[in-house]
């Protein structure tokens, strides 16, 4: 396994071909839920983790953080991409960017490829915007551009509704309880699947693992 974890911006490949990309959290996060991401029709691959200081680069702007990955990703030549949350929109974005065919499928986990309602009324909040950072702004404010041919996206939503943004008026239902389902659908996307599943329970659930396996191995999840 390779990793980096720079200024924040976090990614680790894996010897299966596949590079993950967290959100806000940290790799320690995954390790200590124990996501271990198989490899597609091999075997399952544990990864190590250096504790980083995940938030930082997130709060300093989309594109710069989606260039450092991508740096990152031309070294490395992944097959297959996994993120969470915002790590599935800086993938979004380096795609769009920076087409590569040898990338063959990739996996949304709570991607709000549609925007953020929380994200829209925290920053309403001057004490909170902070929280939403510059990412999700500059994520908000740019038209999403299409991701290139050829590359199959499968995208997982969770339905149940626990986390802060419950906290957050007009958050609409269902929602994993920080993004509604509506605002993890992506038009390029060849399949999807709601799960009952809160936001931060994608990376712990068995459930979750064995869906993204199955799309990793057949661009589709089991039904």
């Amino acid at each position: 396994e390779v990793e980096i974890d720079i200024r924040g911006v976090q990614a680790q490949y894996l010897k299966s071909g596949l590079l993950v990309i967290p959100g806000t959290n940290e790799f320690a996060d995954w390790f200590d839920f124990n996501l271990n991401v198989g490899d597609p029709g091999v075997q399952s691959h544990g990864f190590e983790v250096v504790p980083g200081d995940s938030g930082t680069m997130w709060h300093a702007g989309f594109l710069e953080h989606a260039q450092i990955v991508y740096t990152f990703a031309k070294g490395v030549r992944p097959r297959f991409i996994v993120g969470h949350s915002l790590g599935g929109l800086v993938i979004l974005c380096m795609l769009a960017r920076h087409p590569d065919p040898r990338i063959r499928r990739v996996v949304l986990l709570g991607s709000p490829c549609g925007g953020s309602h929380c994200a829209r009324v925290l920053q309403r909040v001057p004490l909170l915007r902070a929280i939403v950072g510059r990412s999700l702004r500059d994520w908000q404010d740019r038209p999403c551009l299409p991701p290139p041919p050829g590359v199959e996206i499968g995208v997982l939503a969770g339905d149940h509704g626990i986390g802060l943004g419950r906290l957050v008026p007009g958050l609409a239902r269902p929602n994993d309880g920080v993004v509604t389902v509506a605002e993890t659908q992506l038009d390029e996307a060849c399949d999807a699947l709601v799960l009952s599943l809160g936001h931060s329970q994608m990376l712990w659930s068995m459930a979750c693992l064995a869906q993204l396996e199955a799309f990793l191995r057949m661009g589709r999840f089991s039904r």
